[in-house]
């Protein structure tokens, strides 16, 4: 087990990640655990799933949340939110399931908790953070390769947590990894690109960034942009 930095939080992993901050403290803010889902939380969540929905999310009984990826994974968010067990089902990668555990998972136990996110990607220009918000398929990925083609780093890929400091607002870094289409991916990041795909539903592919490319410390927030809706092509 390990304790890291990660959206300005202090989580313990059971795994290894490169590139996250380690931290010297036991001490964490959530705690992610990968085992058997309690055969009670599972008997009252199997009562109410739909085998034929892609996601599921239940709230159960006993105040814990549920989380579902039909054939990928399952988890449990405690009441508090304080502790995550994920369960891999079949066909899931282990990089599917970190993208899904340190994204959307992490985000609902980090409600539980009072803290609220952002649908936001966000990359760093001159020692200092910008944000694109907009909804999925708008784009805020493919433009932040494009910043990272042009020599900056990336901060956070689809999540944004930030946080008042006096009077600043500072912005905190997600997994050090980008979520792009192999077509985006290779016109502009290149050919040599190798990235693990999501899920079978999708080709989008999950492309881990290096320490050239990631930000791993906090960071004052400049601005925030709100991403038009894509032109429809013919």
């Amino acid at each position: 087990m390990s304790v890291c930095s990660l959206y300005g939080l202090a989580i313990k992993l059971p795994w290894a990640i490169k590139g996250l901050e380690e931290l010297r403290t036991g001490e964490a803010d959530i705690e992610l655990v990968e085992g058997s889902i309690d055969p009670l939380v599972t008997e009252d969540a199997t009562s109410r799933l739909d085998a034929s929905v892609w996601f599921q999310f239940l709230a159960l009984r006993d105040g814990s949340t549920y989380l579902r990826w039909t054939s990928l994974f399952e988890f449990t968010i405690s009441p508090d939110g304080r502790r995550i067990t994920c369960s891999p089902l079949t066909n899931a990668t282990t990089e599917a399931l970190l993208t899904y555990l340190l994204g959307q998972v992490l985000s609902f136990a980090m409600l539980k908790l009072g803290i609220e996110q952002l649908h936001c990607t966000a990359v760093m220009i001159d020692g200092e953070a910008i944000g694109f918000v907009g909804d999925c398929g708008y784009g805020k990925s493919s433009l932040a390769a494009a910043f990272l083609q042009a020599g900056h780093r990336m901060l956070t890929d689809d999540m944004l947590v930030v946080k008042e400091q006096g009077r600043k607002v500072c912005a905190f870094p997600g997994p050090p990894r980008i979520k792009l289409f192999p077509e985006i991916a290779r016109q502009i990041l290149g050919d040599s690109i190798v990235g693990v795909p999501m899920n079978n539903a999708t080709p989008k592919l999950i492309i881990p960034m290096d320490e050239t490319q990631s930000w791993r410390g906090g960071a004052l927030l400049r601005a925030i942009y709100a991403l038009n809706r894509p032109a429809k092509t013919v």
